[in-house]
């Protein structure tokens, strides 16, 4: 049997809007220094993006500090986790294990 696959997927967009909020403000207390861009901005980026719903995968944020300058927030809409990402390996290792509860 062939299964038709929907071109939307579902995605609870609140919900990701919340992890995703939550997790900027952990990764700033984190840090202990402001982020390169304005949470606002970020949140605005992020919504410009799930405004269409027709995100099936993973999706990348840039973040970037003094301390972190690559430091980008992978977004998993299916999943609804966040992972950042660095070349900075383990700043971000110690990062991902603080915020991996969200």
């Amino acid at each position: 049997m062939i299964r038709e696959e929907s071109p939307f997927v579902d995605i609870d967009v609140d919900r990701i809007q919340d992890i995703v909020a939550e997790a900027l403000r952990l990764v700033e207390e984190y840090l202990g220094e402001p982020l390169d861009r304005d949470i606002g901005q970020i949140l605005e980026e992020l919504n410009s993006i799930l405004k269409y719903r027709k995100v099936s995968s993973y999706f990348f944020l840039s973040l970037g500090n003094k301390r972190i300058p690559d430091l980008s927030l992978r977004v998993d809409v299916r999943r609804r986790k966040v992972l950042c990402k660095s070349s900075f390996r383990k700043k971000v290792a110690k990062l991902n294990h603080y915020i991996k509860f969200l």
